[in-house]
């Protein structure tokens, strides 16, 4: 696009300037891949292609995806999403909520621009009704000393009907129990562990229920197929950040008989979500990795052979996991950089835990001053250089985490070059910066006059 300074000469218009600009356009987004319909609480991702390269500062915030339904009114509102590259964006996880009838949505995604607008698009959604079901113990309890005595029967509870059952052990399909009801005492084998029921209703849709645990408990005693009575404990530790520690080398010999094995199990659905093994080099000693502060639940069985076994459980809670992210802005002559603290909270280790922000310059190895800090943020004006910046949270007889990241900042090279140095009054003057930075934007000034540099090329041009 040409800019034209015209003035009246002899009478008559005539041009006696040209600058050429070109306007940076609002970002085109487009839904690359979603699905038309889905059903209640079932998750789906949905990706998001952009028309031309553009950076979101801060995902977690300037992502966002809004629900409406027939009525125009906001029935869910998501926040927060992954920048796969400058053009390529999903939402991922997304599970929406469960009504009696169909629901027919629209969705509108937001992403901001650093650069300029943001960029918009909408989308349209089918909400298909998904079954809730809960299940109980109906009679006999839950807690025995020996698995051949187990005889557990559960209920179900389940709007609408022509549904179809599966029940589960331990996340596993048990053949042939496909009622609304399960009778343990009629199932082979049955065992401690976890039991649940899957349900899928007419319209295809299926939920699994709450899972119910059967234990054993012999008052202390092992079963009657153990030669003396049995003492088994499990000990579940949050001994260093982001790690658990499960210790069940508390037990006893069933006689002279060592246990032949140990059977463990995760007792819930964030457990299974948030703990990754690590460490079973020394069964009955296990390391799990936490990736989320939340309470987490475990057991395990020790299984002495000839009908004679034993099982404990535990609990652990980890307070909090630490998170970070950084936003770096360029004053001209340094930069202000801000440690956001996106660490996650169990409970009341939010508010309770000491959070700490350290920024130190790796050439001199010394500590740089903040400009002010709270559980939120911490922020510093710092100059060119190499800089660690850590956040340390702590809490009086709990582990210390600490997440760490590194970042090089620069200023860029304004020296620039004007060849030839010699031009008509008319003439376009070229202004060439010595050592261009890709991706830089660069800005011209003669006296009173301001041109906008291209970033391609790197020069100006009047």
């Amino acid at each position: 696009m040409e800019n034209f300074d015209s003035a009246r000469v002899c009478g008559k218009m005539e041009v006696i300037d040209t600058l050429e600009f070109s306007l940076i356009q609002s970002p085109s987004l487009n839904i690359t891949n979603a699905p038309s319909e889905i059903c209640a609480g079932e998750a789906f991702d949905i990706e998001v292609a952009s028309s031309f390269g553009i950076e979101v500062e801060d995902p977690d915030n300037d992502m966002t995806i809004t629900f409406y339904d027939i009525d125009n009114e906001v029935t869910q509102t998501i926040i927060g999403g992954i920048q796969n590259n400058s053009t390529s964006f999903t939402f991922e996880d997304i599970e929406l909520n469960n009504s009696e009838d169909y629901q027919s949505l629209t969705y509108k995604i937001e992403i901001e621009n650093n650069t300029c607008h943001k960029g918009t698009v909408t989308g349209n959604i089918t909400v298909i009704p998904a079954p809730e079901v809960e299940i109980s113990i109906a009679e006999n309890g839950n807690v025995f000393c020996q698995q051949n005595s187990i005889n557990t029967k559960f209920s179900s509870s389940v709007q609408g009907s022509n549904n179809s059952y599966q029940w589960l052990y331990n996340g596993t399909d048990i053949p042939n129990e496909t009622s609304s009801t399960l009778n343990l005492g009629n199932v082979p084998g049955a065992d401690f562990g976890n039991y649940s029921v899957k349900v899928t209703n007419s319209n295809g849709c299926t939920t699994e229920s709450n899972k119910i645990r059967v234990r054993q408990d012999c008052g202390g005693s092992g079963p009657p197929g153990c030669e003396q009575p049995q003492t088994v404990n499990l000990n579940a530790s949050w001994d260093a950040c982001e790690s658990i520690k499960l210790d069940g080398t508390d037990y006893t010999t069933n006689g002279s008989q060592s246990p032949l094995n140990f059977t463990w199990y995760l007792e819930s659905d964030f457990t299974n979500e948030n703990a990754t093994l690590t460490d079973d080099a020394n069964d009955p000693l296990r390391y799990y990795h936490a990736a989320a502060a939340g309470k987490y639940y475990f057991a395990y069985k020790v299984n002495y052979g000839q009908g004679c076994s034993f099982s404990a459980q535990d609990s652990v809670v980890v307070g909090y996991h630490a998170d970070m992210k950084t936003e770096i802005i360029c004053n001209g002559n340094n930069y202000e950089v801000t440690l956001l603290n996106k660490s996650s909270y169990y409970d009341d280790f939010e508010g309770n835990t000491t959070v700490d922000y350290t920024i130190t310059d790796l050439n001199t190895e010394t500590p740089q001053g903040l400009i002010s800090q709270d559980d939120l943020e911490a922020v510093a004006n710092l100059d060119e250089g190499d800089y660690e910046l850590k956040l340390q949270l702590s809490r009086n007889g709990y582990p210390t985490c600490t997440i760490t990241d590194t970042i090089h900042l620069t200023l860029p090279d304004a020296h620039f070059s004007i060849s030839p140095t010699e031009y008509c009054s008319d003439e376009s003057v070229i202004l060439a910066p010595d050592n261009p930075i890709p991706g830089a934007t660069y800005l011209g000034m003669a006296r009173k006059n301001q041109y906008f540099g291209n970033p391609a090329t790197g020069f100006w041009k009047r």
